[in-house]
């Protein structure tokens, strides 16, 4: 087993004296550009400090400088990638400010009222921490839309310039987190809102940064400075020395697979277990949710007496859900765990490494916060430890932070986002948030941001043709044209891929989960369609393909019919192959661009209408659809239809 022990870290502090409810603090570097006139700042503040170093405090920090300085404060907005960061923050905010949540959750009322009731609560506070769900719904007109497609605009919340119009400072946390057109849509609120609000301020904060938006922020001309938490010799200490071990993953697959294949290991991993709650913590972190589930049962079978604690996200929608580290022996989560949580006191854990570096560095990053040593055993794939074992043989096994991620710069893969995909899902987005704008006027601040996407014009040209189309066309082909058209101006409304969530009954727990993944990987005790409820007993030892396919809106014939059905897992159905590409191949491919020029002067012929959309394949993701129903093998009956 290769092992490498990592120095504590420090980060120094600052020269900057903070006084808060009769206590004072000193701000470390990187707090010090929140605690400031954020009328000095530039438009765009790229933030960079590693994990325990104080970022969620310094997010109210504008608020406090002003009330320091007798002058009214700022509003801020705070958009955390999950909801529960968004509760962990919400906790540690209401101590300085009077603050609200936002999610789909804590909107009570409906309807018309709902939007109203969203500004409200913006209105009445001085942080709104919410998640980016709700900022896309606001931004592509989702409180707007009826079935029909045609929006209805509210008094006094016209559309999203309403929503920006309030806010003096957004703060993104754990931006790393997205992919191409997350980041796309996220660079379109801020370009949009910056033509019609210039003095709100864009903090965008991670501990493992996404170089990519410097450049498009160059290549956009937004001013911008870059502010770096450096570690030092000496300072306040937010992680403790590590003492990591690397298990090479080429036998076992993952974390799960090597503590219970082999009976020395098992009996290994129980003792160390049980030595160590006694006066310790152990935490347990699984790149599978199922897995995850597995262990937990494991556990509290093998340690009855201690107290065990899981917080994944089969969890975070369960009824009066609140989860605090401090209160369990046994902690036992996902990935989810590496998005802003604290974990503290961690001193022995078992960890899957993640797919690319960053996911490593943040999972790390979750144990042993301030002065506690700790101990991690994660498992990792053989080609990357191999690499670590070289680089440590030249240079030993024990290092500095800054050393060790050096050595897994040149061991890892990380993620690498498809830059050129930026700018095409920019140019789409654009499209569906200046159609969210109610007035002309409004409209025509936008005509010069407009000019630079131009793959904008794709969509304009395209919106316009479906309307003109109607008399060239079969009526019933033109209603399902019109269908489909308008599920796809609809999709915009969602940052992430559709899903169907029900109540989910799990023992002693109840909760709300995506039914694809729980049809997959959980025995089915019981479905009532009616009440959209799932009962589940058990967890599969392996996930397994029991969801067939789902129903979507197609444009081929017959779209109701059975062999009209996506395939999951790789089988496809030949008669829908055309559709299958059509639907996956996502909107930024390479090999779909190219063909730009020649579509848009395709377009304007209307009777290629039909044939240009079913080649939409720019323009088109997974994220595009909407689900239907979901088709099923229940084992006994072959072919059910879930909704």
């Amino acid at each position: 087993m290769t092992s490498i022990t990592v120095e504590e870290r420090k980060i120094p502090f600052g020269d900057t004296e903070v006084e808060l409810e009769g206590k004072k603090y000193i701000l470390h570097t990187f707090q010090k550009v929140f605690y400031s006139d954020l009328s000095n700042l530039p438009t765009v503040i790229v933030v960079i400090a590693p994990t325990g170093a104080g970022k969620t405090f310094a997010f109210t920090l504008p608020i406090i400088y002003a009330k320091n300085h007798n002058y009214f404060p700022p509003r801020g907005l705070v958009i955390a990638p999950t909801n529960a960061l968004v509760e962990d923050m919400y906790n540690s905010f209401k101590k300085i400010a009077k603050v609200e949540k936002i999610t789909g959750s804590t909107l009570k009322k409906h309807g018309i009222e709902r939007p109203k009731e969203l500004l409200n609560r913006v209105k009445s506070a001085n942080i709104v921490v919410t998640n980016p769900d709700i900022v896309n719904f606001v931004t592509h007109g989702g409180y707007h839309i009826e079935e029909s497609g045609k929006r209805r605009h509210i008094l006094n919340f016209q559309d999203w310039t309403e929503f920006f119009g309030k806010i003096d400072y957004i703060i993104f946390d754990e931006y790393h987190l997205y992919d191409e057109e997350q980041i796309a849509n996220i660079l379109i609120w801020l370009l949009t809102s910056y033509h019609f609000f210039k003095n709100i301020k864009w903090f965008f904060v991670s501990a493992t940064p996404e170089r990519v938006l410097l450049k498009i922020l160059d290549k956009q001309e937004i001013d911008y400075i870059v502010v770096q938490q450096e570690l030092a010799d000496s300072g306040r200490v937010v992680q403790g020395k590590q003492k990591i071990h690397f298990i090479e993953a080429s036998q076992y697959h993952s974390l799960y697979r090597w503590m219970f294949n082999d009976e020395e290991i098992r009996s290994d991993v129980k003792n160390k277990i049980s030595e160590a709650i006694k006066d310790k913590k152990v935490f347990f972190l699984f790149n599978s949710l199922r897995e995850a589930k597995i262990v937990e049962n494991k556990m509290r079978n093998l340690f009855r007496d201690a107290k065990i604690g899981v917080n994944t996200g089969f969890e975070t929608r369960q009824k009066d859900f609140d989860f605090n580290p401090e209160n369990y022996d046994i902690i036992i989560t996902t990935s989810k765990a590496e998005v802003g949580v604290d974990y503290p006191t961690l001193q022995l854990a078992y960890i899957d490494s993640g797919k690319y570096l960053r996911n490593f560095l943040q999972r790390i990053g979750r144990i042993g916060r301030g002065e506690e040593e700790s101990e991690i055993y994660c498992v990792i794939p053989v080609a990357v430890v191999e690499r670590i074992k070289r680089h440590i043989s030249e240079n030993g096994t024990s290092m500095n932070y800054y050393e060790f991620v050096n050595v897994l710069n040149q061991s890892f893969e990380d993620i690498k986002l498809k830059e050129e995909r930026i700018p095409v899902f920019m140019g789409a987005l654009l499209w569906s948030t200046y159609n969210a704008l109610k007035s002309h006027e409004r409209r025509r601040i936008l005509d010069e941001l407009i000019e630079e996407f131009p793959y904008s014009k794709v969509l304009f040209k395209l919106d316009k043709l479906v309307e003109e189309v109607k008399e060239e066309m079969d009526e019933e082909f033109y209603e399902n044209l019109k269908i489909f058209w308008n599920v796809f101006k609809r999709s915009f409304i969602r940052f992430r891929d559709d899903t169907i969530q029900w109540k989910i009954f799990y023992k002693n727990q109840e909760t709300e989960y995506d039914i694809i993944w729980v049809l997959n990987n959980a025995y089915i005790e019981e479905i009532d369609r009616d009440k959209k409820t799932i009962v589940i007993n058990d967890f599969r030892p392996k996930k397994e393909k029991i969801v067939k396919g789902i129903v979507t809106r197609s444009l081929l014939e017959n779209p109701y019919a059975d062999n009209n059905f996506q395939q999951i897992g790789g089988i496809r159905n030949e008669q829908i192959k055309e559709w299958g590409t059509f639907l996956y191949s996502g909107y930024i491919s390479k090999l779909y661009t190219t063909k730009l020029k020649r579509w848009l002067s395709e377009v304007e012929v209307p009777k290629k209408l039909e044939d240009l959309l079913k080649k939409l394949s720019p323009l088109y993701s997974k994220r595009r659809i909407e689900i239907l129903d979901v088709l099923y093998d229940s084992g006994e009956i072959k072919d059910v239809y879930i909704l």
